[in-house]
């Protein structure tokens, strides 16, 4: 997966990208393929966040995802993990299993679609 894999390029999955616009349409992740993805929306924008962020005003979204646990060491080889979707003050109101692997110098990640899920619910990432 460390060479295979698709690229999250948005900026504003960020936890640290907040919109302002009470208008905004949210993103959701339900066009996503359960494959390998990598982020690489710039340095805010690296890695799958891995603590609640308890605001539905960040990274775009209206569930903001977080991966529960900590990142895969290099030599863990491929891990799984839950992905927390927070809502309405609940860390994790709804949930998915991924996997995660440890490419030396980044993160992939294999994401399931989030079409199946109640809200529209995506990604969120922070920096490395």
């Amino acid at each position: 997966p460390c060479q295979n894999y698709a690229v999250l390029k948005e900026a504003d999955r960020s936890v640290h990208y907040a919109s302002r616009d009470v208008l905004a349409i949210y993103k959701c992740d339900v066009e996503l393929t359960n494959r390998w993805y990598r982020f690489s929306g710039g340095a805010m924008s690296q890695r799958l966040q891995s603590s609640c962020i308890k605001s539905d005003t960040v990274c775009n979204a209206l569930s903001v995802g977080w991966m529960k646990g900590n990142h895969p060491l290099e030599s863990d080889h491929i891990v799984s993990r839950t992905v927390c979707f927070h809502h309405d003050g609940n860390c994790c109101y709804e949930n998915v299993t991924i996997q995660v692997k440890n490419c030396g110098g980044f993160f992939v990640y294999r994401l399931p679609s989030t079409y199946r899920l109640q809200l529209c619910a995506r990604y969120c990432s922070t920096a490395a």
